[in-house]
């Protein structure tokens, strides 16, 4: 299974965007250089067995997270070309970490085999320099500067949201195995498998092991469906399957996809089977109403108003539209926020900031969960994920107004757990580019 590879182009004119942007954030705060650590292994309490280790996102957006190695530096100076300070120790218990030669052009590369002589040689280099170091903070530090500086923090994170076309592109390939790995659940879940059988299956069609995954699985059968972060995976399948929620993304070079499909079995009952359809419906207005300048919290409400009217049409509330909105019927069926800036991480940063300087926009209490507030511009990626789900622990709030709910419906649903469609899509100057479906075309119509 071969991926297709990223046009070397796209990382020339990436690279010159990185550079522009980390010249104005250092200015800002007054800085003469950048450090971005990649940070180290942590290991679990009383053990010699680490966590699965992540690079720090800044220092994946400039490297492959294979080159980005534990203990790692890159200096970035405004007028000059970064350097990557690799720490390449060298024994017989691991592979050696890969030079990055392709980015010799760009990047200047130093090796080491010892972090204590990598560190000395970066101080060294920087000496008398006020330096902004972005990551974990590190011990001894010797460098005349701030751990992460509010200042060229803020920078930093506000113009992330904005995607490169280098970074587009690894995201559609990330969409592409994604694609790959949904595909395969289905069918694997059609012939009846449990949801460790389905992750199995998702696991190698999209080449994928568990390190490898932007976010662990999410697989609910039947009442699993309506729990939002169901995090195990049941060995055997239960007696009558109605249901299927599948929350899965793919990762290529360190970049995410972020997609959720819900199918129904045979058994399922035909009011569920109507809402699948219904909901489909309703994340397909959602995205026809992603505009440029457009409030990503409207966005939301109309979320809302949308799922309100798919309440009362299909007779799961026993009242008016008016009334169903007084009582914010809506929320206790869709906990969640309608969706997140998506990157280098699955939930990327910046989304509740509106301006470069760190100014935040909260969302209403009420809809505390929503993680995006910003306003919408071209090329961001975010999620479009609105959700219906049968949780009795929210529904249960309900009983004050219980004349206004079909209780019977209510409980014909219950073992259905929940409905979720997540796509992700990236803002055009006129519409948008909806990767996750593309995704999917692409991998049926390779067969």
């Amino acid at each position: 299974m071969q991926e297709t590879q990223p046009d070397n182009s796209h990382y020339a004119e990436h690279h010159d965007q990185l550079i522009s942007r980390w010249r104005s954030a250092l200015a800002s705060g007054h800085y003469d250089a950048g450090i971005i650590v990649a940070g180290n292994e942590d290991y679990f309490f009383q053990d010699d067995q680490t966590l699965s280790y992540r690079p720090n996102p800044y220092l994946i957006q400039w490297l492959s997270p294979e080159y980005c190695s534990p203990g790692s530096m890159l200096v970035i100076q405004p007028d000059k070309r970064p350097i990557f300070y690799m720490n390449r120790p060298v024994d017989y218990w691991h592979a050696p970490g890969q030079k990055p030669q392709a980015l010799d052009n760009f990047i200047e590369i130093k090796v080491f085999e010892e972090e204590e002589s990598l560190r000395r040689e970066v101080q060294r280099d920087l000496k008398g320099k006020q330096v902004a170091c972005i990551g974990p903070a590190l011990e001894n530090n010797d460098f005349s500067g701030s751990i992460n500086p509010e200042t060229v923090v803020n920078q930093l994170h506000f113009t992330r949201a904005i995607k490169t076309n280098h970074e587009i592109e690894l995201m559609r390939i990330a969409s592409t195995i994604g694609a790959r790995g949904h595909i395969a659940a289905k069918q694997a879940f059609d012939q009846g498998h449990s949801e460790f059988g389905i992750h199995m299956a998702y696991l190698a069609a999209s080449a994928q092991n568990e390190s490898q995954l932007p976010y662990p699985n999410i697989i609910g059968i039947n009442e699993n469906a309506g729990i939002l972060h169901y995090q195990h995976q049941e060995r055997s399948k239960p007696d009558s399957i109605n249901s299927l929620l599948i929350d899965a993304g793919g990762g290529y070079q360190g970049y995410a996809s972020d997609v959720t499909r819900t199918y129904s079995s045979n058994s399922a009952p035909s009011i569920y089977n109507n809402l699948l359809a219904a909901m489909q419906k309703h994340q397909d207005k959602l995205i026809a109403s992603i505009a440029v300048g457009g409030d990503y919290l409207k966005l939301h409400e109309q979320m809302h108003r949308q799922l309100t009217e798919i309440l009362v049409e299909a007779d799961l509330l026993n009242c008016s539209l008016d009334e169903a909105s007084t009582i914010r019927a809506s929320e206790y069926f869709c906990p969640h926020g309608l969706g997140h800036l998506l990157g280098i991480q699955v939930h990327d940063v910046g989304g509740l900031q509106i301006d470069a300087s760190g100014n935040n926009l909260n969302p209403p209490e009420h809809y505390s969960s929503l993680r995006f507030t910003r306003p919408i511009q071209e090329n961001q990626i975010f999620t479009i994920e609105p959700g219906i789900y049968f949780i009795p622990m929210l529904l249960d709030k309900l009983r004050e107004h219980s004349t206004l709910i079909n209780w019977s419906a209510i409980d014909e649903l219950l073992p259905c757990g929940g409905i979720r469609i997540e796509d992700n899509v990236r803002v055009l100057s006129r519409g948008v580019e909806n990767l996750t479906r593309d995704a999917f075309d692409q991998v049926r119509a390779q067969g």
